[in-house]
């Protein structure tokens, strides 16, 4: 195909800004042509291009370049207020870019005078100045992304840094001055330009990229005919066609919102088609498409933040991610299953379903780029080097296939022009989230706030996790999953492991529990996006989605008293965690559907789910306490199977 010609991949929206409202009307192709620099740029960075021509950019330097593009590109597509022209700049858009412009290009410009004045604890006037402006740009910039929410808590950690010793109790800590915090948040690296703005413009960078090309090459469209022919012809055929398309595409995307519309905009006519009511149609693609914010290796681009945060390596994390990650599709599959069972829903003929063998045939090459992913992440690589050679595969794969196949120009500057777009949603979030960062790092309030939880939850394990998830959920209304887990990670994570609580443990379930407001009112945003599709009301689609995705719930608590699940420890243990751990999901599944082989009474589905949750969390006597429980509670189910095959006069055996 040649260049600038459409095509069936040429049709397909990006990824990551797939659905996504904030980005309508901001096609100009000055924009694009930014947001191609920008990506571009990082590309050339992190496969060291520009020093093997003679062009050295320092690390600082480049937090600095990133940075300012970012900058200069959110306000290039996001107006002040909703309603206004995307792309047309005010006088207030063009301050706020040469602020933030000046502010970074200070950075890469003067990073020796930086370094001096920060070890030397005196700002100069001018980086006073920047520090002041640097901070006012990033909340604007949030602002106008993500909402109101974050720079508000930002604001209010400022505030505190300076107060802090006039306050009474639990709250009082040591007072910093101005210049110090000048030192901490503009030229320290535990400040904007730290930890945070390196993971996203090194590590998480080329993910986005590659997620990006990968799409444009027409992923999408392979995944939802894999799952088809593989699931559509099964009882509820098209609910695990969405469960299955949605596991795939959480693979190389980690944005529940944008899998429920790529994925939901196929799956959620046909099951409705079938037979399922539209609520249930939209809360499965909800829950589905949320689940691909526990599925490796990308894992909502927070794997790679809590490798660094952690000290784990990427992979281990990956392998960690993949029973509980099972568990939760195991839950929401056998849901979908038996909810067909219950209003007897027909499958989809054979007619209805693509052929299997020409599918794989025809979308094998897929498959090329996420292996040579896996593999180089096995052999030991970083997840950042892992990733380009996953996109050299891709290259390849593009390389070699059918020219009516081939991504052609159009196709290449959309794949870098959406991954930019991905960035900006990350890239001044975590600069801003830095902010916080020094704010604790120089307050000595998460060390704190640790002994304070503890006394708080009266050194109740139970208690403070309850707590834990309580927090999550709330900042979960008005945060995304990312900032959720960034700001946690250093103020309730070290509360966990301080109680003993495994470190890897700790911050899965902050992973998890960030998620669940997702699918859960009064936000539930994945839930609303499949409930747009599905022209269902969006409240009814979200607790029908909470209830679905209850696992989303449970497992958190399940992790910290059970390391196998983890896959770690002993291999009897690991083995046993997983089949518990599966007849758990299962027999939850059949409490909060209500039905087997007939419909259960509510103290029998509430029996079952106890059960279920007996058996996922670890241990002899709970498991025991939970077959029992299980077969108590399912008996009359048995006994109306027994009967059933009875009168047909099959035996039991």
């Amino acid at each position: 195909m040649g260049p600038g010609k459409d095509s069936e991949m040429g049709k397909e929206m990006p990824i990551i800004v797939e659905g996504d409202e904030r980005f309508r009307g901001s096609g100009d192709k000055f924009v694009v042509a930014v947001a191609v620099a920008t990506s571009l740029y990082h590309f050339l960075f992190v496969i060291g291009a520009f020093q093997r021509i003679g062009l050295y950019i320092y690390s600082d330097q480049h937090y600095g370049i990133s940075l300012g593009l970012l900058i200069f590109l959110a306000f290039l597509i996001f107006p002040a207020k909703r309603g206004q022209q995307p792309g047309k700049l005010r006088w207030y858009d063009i301050l706020f870019i040469i602020g933030g412009l000046t502010s970074c290009g200070y950075h890469v410009l003067f990073f020796n005078l930086v370094e001096d004045h920060l070890l030397a604890s005196a700002p100069s006037i001018i980086e006073i100045f920047l520090a002041i402006i640097l901070p006012i740009v990033l909340i604007e910039v949030v602002r106008r992304i993500i909402g109101i929410a974050l720079p508000i808590l930002v604001v209010l950690f400022v505030i505190y840094v300076f107060i802090c010793g006039q306050l009474p109790g639990l709250l009082h800590a040591v007072p910093i001055n101005f210049t110090r915090a000048v030192a901490i948040f503009y030229l320290s690296p535990s400040g904007i330009f730290g930890m945070l703005v390196r993971i996203y413009s090194i590590i998480i960078f080329p993910f986005l990229l590659f997620s990006s090309f990968f799409q444009a090459l027409g992923a999408s469209k392979f995944f939802m005919e894999l799952a088809t022919a593989v699931a559509g012809s099964y009882t509820g055929g098209p609910a695990k066609v969405a469960i299955v398309s949605s596991a795939l595409m959480g693979t190389i995307s980690g944005s529940g919102p944008a899998i429920a519309a790529g994925t939901g905009s196929v799956s959620i006519p046909l099951m409705k088609r079938l037979g399922y009511s539209s609520e249930f149609a939209a809360a499965v693609e909800a829950v589905a498409s949320n689940g691909g914010g526990i599925t490796p290796p990308v894992m909502s681009l927070i794997a790679f933040i809590m490798s660094e945060v952690t000290g784990i390596p990427y992979l281990q994390i990956c392998i960690a991610a993949i029973l509980p990650c099972v568990l939760y599709y195991t839950c929401l599959f056998v849901e979908v299953h038996l909810e067909a069972l219950r209003i007897g829903l027909k499958t989809l003929s054979r007619e209805e379903l693509p052929a299997l063998w020409p599918v794989i045939k025809s979308g094998s090459k897929f498959l090329i780029p996420i292996v040579a992913l896996v593999i180089f992440l096995m052999r030991g690589e970083i997840a950042e080097v892992s990733a380009l050679y996953a996109i050299l595969a891709l290259i390849i794969v593009a390389m070699f296939s059918r020219r009516k196949s081939r991504p052609g120009l159009r196709q290449i500057i959309g794949g870098l022009d959406n991954a930019a777009r991905g960035m900006l949603i990350i890239g001044p979030t975590c600069g801003l989230v830095g902010v916080i960062f020094g704010s604790l790092n120089a307050s000595g309030i998460g060390v704190t706030m640790t002994g304070a939880l503890i006394d708080l939850a009266h050194g109740n394990l139970t208690v403070l996790l309850a707590m834990a998830g309580v927090l999550c959920f709330i900042m979960g209304t008005a945060l995304d999953p990312i900032t959720i887990y960034v700001f946690l990670s250093a103020l309730m994570a070290p509360t966990l492991v301080g109680f003993g609580v495994p470190i890897i443990a700790a911050h899965f379930f902050i992973l998890y529990w960030g998620l669940v407001a997702l699918i859960t009112p009064p936000v539930c945003e994945t839930a609303f996006v499949a409930a747009g599709i599905a022209g269902s009301d969006p409240w009814r689609t979200g607790w029908q989605a909470t209830r679905l995705g209850i696992c989303t719930f449970i497992l958190p608590y399940a992790f910290v008293y059970s390391p196998a699940l983890f896959l770690k420890g002993p291999p009897f243990e690991v083995i046993m965690a997983a089949i518990t751990g599966l007849v758990g999901s299962s027999l939850i599944a059949v409490g909060m559907i209500g039905y087997l082989v007939k419909p259960l009474k509510w103290f029998q589905r509430i029996a079952v789910i106890i059960s279920g949750i007996l058996l996922i969390y670890p241990g002899w006597r709970t498991d025991i306490s939970g077959i029992i429980l299980a077969f108590l509670g399912l008996l009359p189910q048995i006994r109306s199977f027994a009967a059933a095959k009875m009168r047909k006069g099959q035996s039991l055996v």
